[in-house]
């Protein structure tokens, strides 16, 4: 096997990973801080361990002034200059499993095209702030798999 193929693989690999663990631990902040409504100091300390966790807290301080509940959002999941975002994450787990196209099987890159396509689409037509009980059916489909170009759970 090439070490250019081994590599894309392995950064499709690591970046879908990093895309699911960043993930769940968002979707367990939104939990979190819906049983602790009406303590908007305790959570907002969550927050910004969450900040720490799936990004950059001096990365975001650059480009926010303060740190509220939805620029964090918008920063893990949208942001072009952060790394670590969803939108990033799937941007680069797509471009190396096109890179290895004719090396994995055409399944899997349809299952990350038809994703990727997808989530694309849902960050571009997203009203910011997003409600969260949007963002909860956003996680939602981002957990599930997609087989001949449906979502199942």
């Amino acid at each position: 096997m090439l070490s250019r193929v081994a590599d894309a693989l392995f950064w499709m690999a690591r970046y879908s990973e990093r895309t699911q663990t960043n993930t769940h631990i968002l979707q367990v902040q939104l939990l979190n801080m819906l049983e602790q409504s009406g303590q908007e100091h305790d959570y907002i300390d969550h927050w910004e361990a969450v900040l720490n966790i799936c990004a950059s807290k001096e990365e975001y301080l650059a480009n926010y002034t303060a740190i509220r509940v939805n620029p964090i959002i918008d920063y893990l999941l949208f942001s072009e200059t952060n790394g670590n975002s969803l939108h990033t994450t799937l941007r680069a787990i797509r471009e190396n499993a096109r890179v290895t196209r004719d090396r994995i099987p055409a399944e899997l890159w349809e299952i990350q095209n038809a994703f990727y396509l997808t989530k694309q689409q849902d960050i571009l037509t997203m009203d910011r702030p997003i409600p969260l009980i949007d963002l909860q059916a956003f996680f939602t489909g981002s957990s599930e798999d997609v087989v001949d170009g449906d979502w199942i759970n």
